[in-house]
C-alpha cells in the first residue's frame, strides 16, 4: 500500500493567491467624484467648501498613484463648480444685503412670505365663511 502513495503527487491543491496588482483601485477617483457632486448640491451652505476641498485632494491623490484618472478629473472638476457657485452666491448676498439693516431684511421676509400666502390662498376663498 505504501507503494501506490507517493507524497510528491500532485493532489489538485489550489496555489495560494498573490497579491493584487498595485495602481489599479480608482477608490481615491470614486471618493473625489462623489464628495464633488455632494459639494454641488450643498453650495448654499459653508459645508460645500470643506467635501470641494477634500474632493480636490482625493482627486489629486488618485491622480498621483494611478492611471485611471476619469473619476478622480470629474470629481476635481464638480468640486471647483461648487466653490465657483457657493463664493458667487455669497458675495451676490452680501452686495445686497449690504445697505440692508437686519428690520429690513425681517420687513422684507416677512411681506414676502405675506403676499405670497394672499396670492395662494385669498381670504375670501376659505371654507366655513359665513
Amino acid at each position: 500500500m505504501s507503494e501506490e502513495w507517493n507524497r510528491d503527487e500532485d493532489w489538485g491543491a489550489q496555489q495560494p493567491y498573490g497579491k493584487p496588482p498595485k495602481g489599479d483601485g480608482i477608490g481615491f477617483g470614486v471618493a473625489s467624484l462623489v464628495l464633488g457632486v455632494v459639494s454641488v448640491f450643498l453650495f448654499g451652505c459653508c459645508v460645500n467648501y470643506i467635501t470641494a476641498v477634500l474632493a480636490v485632494i482625493f482627486g489629486v491623490l488618485q491622480m498621483l498613484r494611478n492611471r485611471r484618472k476619469g473619476f478622480a478629473v470629474s470629481g476635481i472638476v464638480t468640486a471647483c463648480v461648487s466653490i465657483v457657485l457657493g463664493t458667487v452666491m455669497w458675495i451676490g448676498l452680501a452686495v445686497n444685503l449690504k445697505d440692508m439693516s437686519a428690520d429690513d431684511i425681517y420687513d422684507s421676509f416677512y411681506n414676502n412670505i405675506n403676499d405670497f400666502y394672499e396670492e395662494q390662498y385669498p381670504v375670501d376663498s376659505l371654507p366655513g365663511d359665513l
